[in-house]
């Protein structure tokens, strides 16, 4: 059988149409085969991820987030770093040395120094208490020392009234005389605590604690040292 020039045309046109249609399934396999590849990979990235952000240290993440809102003076596990004071951890306890206001004490190792900017009010937070989000910051301190000048008028006349109260006593602390008055800190919560006056010439220490034997005791604690 002769073919004719149009049976060849015919026949070059349905070779050519074949490789188009092969080309084509080939290529769409190809590419399916590229987009699992790349499938995978994006899930194994994302597993990557994943695992780097379960060993993130939420406590730690919680303290980097509030210093950037509150500044440095914001802790949920740690003492934080005021100038001029010095922490000694020593096992169940801490000793606190203030180099800038002249004192030391020693304080039990549950508490942090927290929630502070300067060396002359220092507040002290129960660990618990932090990281008990139905506790607000205002209930987490145990301890607060605070200094101020001698020649600070309004706080003198405020403290004469403590020191006045009938139910104010003195005690002798390392052969410094103080007093020890009680307070109501929070009406609502009824929390008592117990306000120490030490009154030097150029300046007034004031130690405020909860008024439980547990943190009391540390009180006895407290020393004057060179101020530096």
């Amino acid at each position: 059988m002769k073919l004719n020039k149009s049976d060849y045309l015919i026949i070059f046109l349905f070779a050519l149409l074949t490789i188009i249609v092969g080309y084509y399934f080939l290529n769409k396999k190809i590419t399916t085969q590229q987009k699992v590849i790349q499938l995978q990979q994006q899930l194994q990235e994302l597993e990557e991820r994943k695992k780097k952000i379960e060993q993130i240290d939420t406590d730690r993440l919680a303290e980097d987030i509030s210093s950037i809102l509150l500044g440095t003076y914001f802790s949920t596990s740690t003492d934080i770093e005021v100038e001029g004071v010095e922490i000694i951890n020593k096992g169940d306890r801490k000793l606190v040395i203030n180099h800038q206001e002249g004192y030391q004490i020693e304080i039990p190792g549950n508490l942090i120094l927290n929630q502070s900017r300067r060396a002359d009010a220092l507040e002290f937070d129960h660990i618990d208490r932090v990281n008990d989000p139905g506790i607000s910051p205002r209930y987490w301190t145990i301890m607060f020392i605070s200094t101020f000048s001698s020649n600070d008028e309004k706080y003198k006349s405020w403290m004469q009234k403590e020191i006045s109260h009938p139910l104010t006593t003195t005690t002798l602390i390392n052969g410094e005389k103080f007093y020890k008055a009680p307070r109501i800190r929070e009406e609502d919560q009824m929390i008592i605590v117990y306000a120490y006056y030490l009154i030097k010439p150029n300046k007034i220490y004031e130690i405020d604690v909860e008024a439980d034997e547990e943190w009391l005791k540390y009180v006895e604690t407290f020393k004057l040292i060179k101020q530096e």
